[in-house]
């Protein structure tokens, strides 16, 4: 079986008692392999080998790790948290990912230690005051009937409040202190003009 990934093409093998995943490469950024038992209390033994261009040589050490790889990884500020309130006083917080220090790209926070990682800071957003909430109607709907007494039209009432940025947020109805507008009414209430009705034939004389 293959597959792309990373910008690579794998090769995945099974035979049973042994899995293999290989690429021809390069590799130019780490990779993380989760390996599952199908059973419990099986023991797992995983090996894995690489090749490296000659010039990097005096950068292994005599465990056959790369120098450059250790501790090559860092938690830095990747943006903050939304507001937790549009207005009247929110909080939010950092938000951190993990950074290789080569060139400060964003990686899979799997290659930085989670005890490393630093306490969220927080700050205060969004201060300015809420204006007050008011009742939003949009148009009413086409009646329902064109004469009687049955017909009806409806419309869509909300209790708005404007922000800061030009825009709207539904709040519940219980922050709008006037009377709600009406929902629903009575429309085309006059009489349906007058129409024959024929009913069925007699029986031939």
């Amino acid at each position: 079986k293959t597959f792309i990934e990373n910008g690579l093409q794998w090769e995945y093998s099974n035979d049973g008692a042994r899995e293999t995943l290989k690429t021809a490469g390069p590799l130019h950024e780490g990779i993380v392999v989760l390996v599952s038992p199908m059973e419990e209390d099986v023991k797992i033994s995983l090996t894995y080998k690489y090749i490296i261009h000659e010039d990097l040589l005096p950068l292994i050490t005599n465990n056959n790790v790369l120098l450059a790889e250790l501790d090559t990884y860092e938690w830095a500020l990747k943006s903050w948290s939304q507001c937790s309130k549009p207005c009247g006083g929110g909080i939010q917080y950092t938000k951190y990912g993990c950074r290789r220090k080569s060139d400060s790209r964003l990686v899979h926070r799997n290659f930085c230690e989670t005890s490393k990682k630093p306490k969220p800071i927080r700050k205060r957003c969004n201060i300015q005051e809420c204006n007050q909430p008011t009742w939003v109607v949009e148009d009413w709907s086409p009646c329902s009937k064109t004469c009687g007494k049955l017909g009806y039209q409806t419309r869509v009432v909300q209790c708005m409040q404007s922000l800061h940025n030009s825009t709207n947020r539904p709040v519940h109805s219980k922050h709008c202190t006037s009377d709600r507008p009406e929902m629903r009414r009575v429309c085309n209430y006059t009489a349906c003009p007058a129409q024959w009705r024929t009913g069925a034939w007699s029986q031939c004389s």
